[in-house]
């Protein structure tokens, strides 16, 4: 009784899924259970009348407890989890694995996987701008002083081979990458670039600025060992 119950094979579709996980996963959490309700009055309604007693009252049951272990498999369940995973560790790696197994496909509405480094954060943000500002005041650029956002446009500008172009009111305008999408990986790049610049150039850096220079280097060691 206990296949019939919980295992019946002629709903075993491939080995490890069965049609309940594609029923829960082609629904919302409220559809699913109004299914679930409709089969438990069903076997309840019939007990003992097309099979055993015994065997209905256990079916019964049995969708109680997949309307529980299932829903997690809904649509509208899954994708208001959070969609972002930081994978620091075996666990977080399992648990993106998981939630990918469980997202629906389709062809014509599909969504969207992103796999990116970790942006910087604002402390990071803050130390990049320390190194900038320093330059901005102690450089002297071609007879005029810059402000640390034309460095920052400069530094990126180099950094990715990007071209300056005469501004449409005159003056240059630097084709530099906007750093608001900056991953940790370009933060070093360019606060590098600006230390490395910033020393040939006689540059004395504060304090928050060389924390920034010391945080780059470590990430760049970091990644130098991944690789």
């Amino acid at each position: 009784m206990n296949d019939n119950v919980k295992n019946p094979k002629h709903y075993q579709i491939i080995k490890g899924i069965e049609s309940i996980d594609i029923i829960a996963r082609s629904m919302t959490v409220e559809q699913f259970s109004g299914f679930c309700l409709g089969n438990i009055l069903k076997y309840r309604i019939r007990a003992g009348k097309k099979d055993a007693l015994e065997q209905d009252i256990a079916k019964a049951n049995e969708y109680e407890r997949i309307f529980e272990s299932k829903k997690c498999l809904c649509i509208d369940w899954v994708l208001p989890m959070i969609k972002e995973f930081r994978l620091t560790h075996e666990t977080a790696r399992t648990t993106a694995i998981n939630v990918i197994n469980q997202l629906p496909v389709d062809s014509e509405h599909p969504l969207r996987i992103v796999i990116d480094e970790e942006k910087r954060s604002n402390a990071q943000n803050r130390m990049m701008w320390a190194v900038l500002n320093d330059i901005a005041k102690q450089v002297v650029w071609n007879g005029e002083k810059l402000t640390a956002e034309e460095w920052k446009h400069l530094i990126t500008a180099n950094l990715h081979g990007q071209k300056c172009v005469k501004g449409i009111q005159g003056g240059l305008v630097f084709m530099g990458q906007s750093t608001r999408r900056m991953n940790k990986r370009e933060f070093a790049d360019v606060v590098t670039c600006a230390e490395q610049f910033g020393a040939e150039n006689g540059v004395i850096f504060s304090a928050d600025a060389q924390e920034a220079i010391k945080l780059a280097e470590q990430y760049k060691d970091q990644l130098s060992k991944v690789a």
